[in-house]
């Protein structure tokens, strides 16, 4: 995917390039091996790869929790 967003062209200085970006997941499922994770509000002794990280994750402003699962019901539709 990171080959991929090379192939935008640079039209911004904004993180992402300015392309909507959405992040999916379970952030809370494991944590980070030997890091802090993104949603940290830990400031002091962040690595300036850190730091960046952080400003871009709060750059997202629509947060949504999906509270119910969801699974697949009737005849199996990858046939």
């Amino acid at each position: 995917m990171v080959c991929q967003l090379g192939a935008f062209p640079r039209r911004s200085l904004e993180f992402f390039g300015g392309v909507s970006a959405l992040l999916v997941g379970d952030f809370f499922q494991l944590p980070p091996v030997r890091q802090k994770p993104l949603y940290s509000t830990a400031s002091t002794g962040l690595s300036s790869l850190e730091r960046r990280g952080q400003v871009a994750y709060r750059l997202f402003g629509r947060t949504v929790f999906l509270t119910t699962v969801q699974r697949q019901t009737g005849d199996d539709q990858a046939r």
